[in-house]
């Protein structure tokens, strides 16, 4: 199953059993502050996130890549059909965040297509790499 075809539970028990730490749910929830039975039921995906999951220390221990930590947050949202938290204040609070909206009403009113979305997000790794040479 691709990750982006996972639940939140889902990814991040395959992240936990491929890790190489070898880390139990017993070790995880103690990392993260939280029962073992409550980390449990929130990989079977009986329970979501609280408030204050600590999404980015679950990313060190499972030693995610920015991919997989963008992913983590995204599935996790979409469990609880909310904006993922590492995006929330500039999704929400920000003029960025006000345009993103305007462009997602958009394409949700068949303006904007997939094709255009891709080409905007081409021009920004083409920003990215040229960013990055130029240091």
């Amino acid at each position: 199953m691709k990750d982006e075809n996972m639940t939140f539970g889902q990814f991040i028990r395959s992240k936990r059993l491929q890790s190489g730490k070898e880390l139990t749910l017993r070790e995880m929830g103690e990392q993260l502050g939280i029962s073992l039975t409550m980390y449990s039921e929130m990989e079977q995906g009986r329970k979501n996130p609280g408030e204050f999951f600590d999404y980015e220390k679950v990313a060190g221990l499972l030693e995610l890549t920015d991919e997989e930590k963008a992913l983590m947050y995204d599935l996790a949202a979409r469990k609880k059909r909310t904006v993922p938290s590492d995006i929330e204040d500039v999704m929400m609070y920000s003029e960025s965040g006000s345009l993103a909206r305007m462009a997602l009403r958009m394409t949700n009113a068949g303006i904007a297509k997939e094709e255009d979305w891709k080409e905007f997000i081409r021009q920004l790794e083409r920003k990215k790499q040229e960013e990055e040479q130029a240091k």
